[in-house]
């Protein structure tokens, strides 16, 4: 029995989880530079430091992270430099690619799909392309939460991926872990592919090709 194809352009990445795989804090040699900051002020990292870190995610493409230090508002005396926390993330993330990342953004990318990573960063773009130097060349656009202001599932992530992917909502993929990240992806349009139901990347290449068809026109 012929199963008809989804016709598609494009492919969005979410990266942490799917690409990018997290290490425990306590492995992180960054991680015992931040604790002394708290342990300065008589604080508890595991209750502040998420709120700094998604702080960072959405200062803006104007921030620099060479001058610029980070706060809470009811804790001024709370002040970390911004380069320790993307220190951390890419200490955390990004140092730790999935082993076949390279032949599954290559891959769909033979084929003709623009590429695009969606993802919630401290870091700016241009860095996370650095970063990801190996398969930059296959990755036709980057879109960080640190340059756009906004954090999925707020559409305005979605949107600006898209725009910049020249993509319209029902011919993009977006591949994803989170429940709330694949929801608002939905609620513009997006078409989603559940990463928590794929065993693999090298499964997910598989999938994409069972179900849908380069656009050629």
């Amino acid at each position: 029995m012929h199963i008809r194809k989804t016709p598609i352009s494009a492919l969005i990445f979410d990266a942490g989880d799917v690409l990018v795989h997290k290490l425990p804090d306590d492995n992180l040699k960054v991680w015992k530079e931040i604790l002394t900051h708290f342990q300065a002020s008589n604080l508890d990292p595991q209750e502040h430091f998420t709120q700094l870190y998604n702080k960072v995610r959405t200062l803006g493409s104007d921030s620099n992270s060479e001058r610029d230090f980070v706060n809470l508002p009811d804790i001024p005396s709370l002040n970390i430099p911004i380069h320790l926390i993307e220190e951390y993330e890419i200490e955390r993330w990004w140092e730790n690619p999935d082993p076949q990342l390279f032949n599954t953004i290559f891959q769909l990318w033979r084929i003709g799909y623009k590429i695009g990573i969606l993802t919630d960063s401290v870091l700016h773009s241009g860095t996370i392309r650095k970063l990801l130097f190996p398969v930059s060349p296959y990755v036709h656009e980057i879109v960080s939460s640190r340059d756009n202001g906004a954090m999925k599932p707020e559409s305005q992530m979605y949107l600006t991926i898209l725009s910049q992917l020249n993509a319209t909502p029902e011919k993009a993929v977006f591949i994803a872990h989170d429940p709330d990240e694949i929801k608002g992806a939905l609620s513009i349009g997006l078409l989603c592919e559940d990463f928590e139901t794929i065993r693999n990347l090298s499964e997910l290449v598989e999938r994409i090709k069972r179900k849908y068809d380069l656009i050629t026109r």
